[in-house]
């Protein structure tokens, strides 16, 4: 799996220096440019490559990736709230009972109703009063794998970025 082909303004591999000056591979959703004009916020950080080990293609080695602890928060926050009006949730609903959970599923899984990993599944609602009540994250989901990066639809994933690049104080 290659993270690296990513067209410019779709965000992804940002390759930063550290205090020693070697090089550190973090993942980012904003837009190239966007990074470049405005720097790089804690919070617009997914993830980070613990090492630069390279499998036999070249690309970074998705099991040394680390989710970035501030980014997984937001992340949660914004699907407590947005999440919930997704159509893969709302229509699972009427399908569960009083006290059971609805989940949501990282979209790079094919069959969603089928068996699902505990790796795939971002988090989930309580079904309280025939509505979506609590919510609560996976802290099993696995942000990148060798399908690639957390799938979660283009309207939420356009809203998560706007909610990150919100996070940076105006000039």
């Amino acid at each position: 799996m290659n993270i690296e082909e990513k067209k410019e303004d779709e965000g992804g591999l940002v390759c930063v220096p550290n205090k020693n000056g070697e090089e550190i591979y973090l993942y980012s959703l904003l837009p190239k440019d966007f990074i470049n004009e405005n720097g790089l916020l804690d919070v617009a950080v997914v993830g980070r490559f613990l090492d630069n080990k390279r499998d036999n293609q070249g690309s970074l080695v998705v099991d040394s990736f680390q989710g970035n602890p501030e980014f997984v928060h937001l992340f949660h926050q914004m699907l407590d709230g947005l999440g919930r009006h997704s159509e893969a949730v709302l229509k699972k609903l009427p399908e569960h009972e009083e006290g059971t959970w609805v989940y949501f599923i990282d979209q790079r899984v094919n069959d969603v109703d089928g068996d699902v990993e505990p790796k795939d599944i971002i988090g989930g609602y309580k079904v309280e009063d025939g509505k979506l009540g609590e919510y609560a994250g996976n802290p099993s989901h696995v942000l990148l794998t060798e399908e690639g990066i957390f799938q979660i639809g283009v309207k939420l994933k356009s809203e998560l970025i706007e909610l990150i690049k919100s996070k940076y104080k105006p000039n």
